[in-house]
């Protein structure tokens, strides 16, 4: 099957996948005792792309990224996010909820209050749900209003009229902000999965293009569109960093070194992870130079191989930062605030190994305790392969295909199993998941899997290592 026929099989899928989902709201199937929906989200994921909209506010509301608007994500995935509303009328009032809450907060902090103490009552000021009724303020209640407002009987000298006009302010300020979540929701979700076919059509190609140039069938290119990869692609903000490290690797295949350099930076500050495929780029760049036709010197590899399409990345990254920097005047604190949140604030997430192997209710191989401990551990782990891997010159495109094939196969539908079959069907959107162990079934199955391919993948370094040809001193001094 060419590379034509593929594609168009894939955006006949996509099509229908986008036509599906842009017919359906929160689709599922079954019903439970209490009446909800027994399988729902289905087709979609409505809790991180519920975050994407109140991240991407920032481009319609006058605020600082990072700063005013909370992002969580690297700079340019926070820029896409600010995408959709580009295309419909949103209604998002410049400078809410922000500037009344930073109002409230210089108050309230020049009052002698701690700023742990202020971020406290505006937890309960502006938490989702509450309708505004002033008269809850003083009712005496355990309403989170009136809690708030008793949390201000030990400040002494407080104005407190002035505090209870900010109060007040800020509480009306956040229930606007919902409604207009609320009234932007469906808008904003059907463009965004728009936007991600029109990706998603993009990384096909690019994978059928991969696919040739390294002597495999481009029909492979249609794992993308298993369970998994479609469930993912379209309610996710994972296609444009894998697109731009599809279009990475492309560059590097087709020998265009320093523009492969560029596009990882780009992949880099959409979500960090592509950092770890640095090292691996050079490396290969270094020993296509060193054992190829017209093979160079190492002085030479290293300058035009690694050294520019280094720099490449790094002008990125430090270009992109540069531009949260200046951005509203947002300085240090906006360039680090995503970096500080993902150290002290960011906890695993629920199907991370880290979080299988120290939870009794999965394996529980070792107590919660020294789960902190762990993570940075899991954390340098994850850098040392990629970085062992750029010290060996590896060039061979062989591939153990069969088993590869039923091993991405078994993941994808392992995937889907757990998220959203058993992780939503468990009552996950609540806050707890009773599902009769079914998603630590699905979740360690899924893991297995994963060890399962790496182990394979382990095979084949050792397989394609036994078979790198050295260099040839001779040919390489004299080419440098």
């Amino acid at each position: 099957m060419g590379g034509l026929q593929v594609w168009l099989i894939g955006a006949a899928v996509l099509g229908t996948y986008l036509f599906a989902v842009l017919r359906t709201q929160q689709w599922g199937l079954g019903t439970r005792d209490n009446g909800s929906v027994a399988y729902p989200y289905l087709l979609e994921d409505v809790y991180d792309r519920s975050a994407y909209q109140k991240r991407g506010r920032w481009a319609v509301s006058g605020a600082t990224p990072y700063l005013q608007e909370f992002s969580e994500y690297p700079q340019l995935t926070t820029w896409l996010m600010g995408l959709p509303y580009a295309f419909f009328d949103h209604g998002v009032e410049r400078g809410t909820p922000y500037d009344t809450r930073d109002e409230a907060r210089a108050f309230f902090v020049a009052a002698g209050i701690p700023k742990n103490e202020v971020e406290l009552v505006f937890r309960r000021v502006t938490a989702f749900g509450l309708v505004y009724e002033p008269a809850a303020l003083e009712s005496g209640t355990d309403h989170p209003m009136a809690e708030a407002w008793r949390g201000l009987d030990t400040v002494p000298g407080i104005d407190r009229e002035a505090a209870r006009e900010h109060l007040l302010r800020l509480w009306r300020a956040y229930e606007k902000y919902y409604a207009e979540l609320g009234r932007n929701y469906a808008r904003y979700a059907d463009i965004h999965h728009v936007l991600m076919a029109g990706l998603f059509a993009l990384l096909l190609a690019l994978v059928i293009a991969n696919l040739r140039l390294l002597g495999a069938p481009p029909a492979l290119a249609l794992l993308l569109l298993l369970p998994g990869g479609l469930y993912f692609g379209f309610n996710r903000h994972d296609l444009p960093v894998t697109m731009l490290v599809a279009l990475a690797v492309h560059l590097q295949l087709r020998g265009r070194y320093l523009a492969a350099g560029f596009a990882l930076g780009f992949a880099v500050m959409t979500k960090w992870y592509p950092l770890v495929l640095v090292p691996l780029f050079l490396s290969h760049g270094y020993w296509s130079a060193r054992l190829g036709v017209a093979a160079m010197s190492a002085q030479a590899a290293l300058a035009r191989q690694v050294l520019l399409p280094g720099i490449a990345a790094a002008l990125v990254i430090v270009s992109v930062l540069a531009v949260t920097f200046v951005w509203h005047g947002g300085g240090v604190p906006a360039v680090t605030a995503v970096f500080e949140w993902h150290r002290s604030v960011r906890v695993p997430n629920h199907a991370s190994l880290l979080v299988i192997l120290t939870n009794p209710a999965a394996w529980g191989w070792w107590p919660e305790s020294i789960r902190d401990n762990l993570s940075t551990w899991f954390q340098a782990l994850a850098l040392l392969p990629p970085l062992g891997l750029a010290l060996l010159p590896l060039r061979s495109r062989a591939r153990e295909r069969p088993v590869y094939l039923a091993l991405v196969v078994a993941l994808q539908v392992a995937i889907y199993v757990q998220f959203p079959l058993t992780w939503y069907a468990g009552g996950a959107e609540t806050g707890v998941i009773d599902d009769g162990g079914r998603f630590w079934l699905a979740t360690s199955t899924r893991v297995v899997l994963l060890f399962a391919f790496q182990a394979v993948a382990a095979f084949g370094l050792v397989r394609a290592l036994r078979m790198a040809p050295a260099p040839a001193p001779s040919t390489a001094a004299a080419a440098g």
